[in-house]
């Protein structure tokens, strides 16, 4: 399973500087971390490109946050991922126009993971 860099970036914003290496090495013992690099960036170009492909209503009307999520699954799909799994359904419409998007089965009831790291639970 991949997680893209970009991603990383957003998970670390709300983590305390001094728990991010923490964060970032549970990250890595269940994922592959996988850069944006000069074949993701060439596949971000044709994703925002085929952005207005979807319907108006499935249109971002943020440039950072399709910026932000065209990098994101643009990593994904660069890295070999041929599922992408979001909460957001916009980011899962947008996916759905070069890779299978995939709603994730449910959230974590007790918090998620990252909250835990913060909190020291883990």
């Amino acid at each position: 399973m991949v997680f893209p860099t970009v991603a990383l970036s957003e998970v670390l914003i709300p983590i305390a500087k001094d728990k991010r290496i923490a964060v970032i090495h549970t990250i890595k013992e269940f994922f592959v971390v996988h850069p944006f690099d000069e074949k993701a960036a060439t596949i971000a170009s044709d994703l925002w490109v085929r952005h207005k492909q979807l319907p108006k209503e499935e249109q971002y009307q943020e440039r950072l946050v399709l910026k932000a999520d065209v990098m994101i699954i643009a990593s994904a799909v660069a890295a070999g991922a041929t599922h992408f799994y979001s909460h957001d359904e916009k980011c899962r419409k947008l996916a759905e126009l070069i890779i299978k998007g995939c709603q994730p089965i449910s959230r974590d009831p007790g918090g998620n993971l990252f909250e835990a790291i913060e909190n020291e639970e883990v």
